[in-house]
């Protein structure tokens, strides 16, 4: 029960990352709202070269 407030969803697309693909990085970000409408939504540039898709 959110009692009014706004709610939102957040949502992380990972791939791996180092020379084995077992780090986690982060490459897509995205925020829905309850009624299912888009918020933001965004590709993320890891720090680091990306080995497992």
């Amino acid at each position: 029960n959110h009692q009014g407030r706004p709610v939102a969803a957040l949502d992380c697309e990972m791939v791996g990352g180092g020379s084995d693909g077992t780090l986690d990085l982060c490459a897509r970000v995205c925020l829905v709202g309850e009624d299912e409408r888009v918020l933001f939504q965004s590709f993320v540039l890891p720090l680091i070269a990306v080995s497992d898709y």
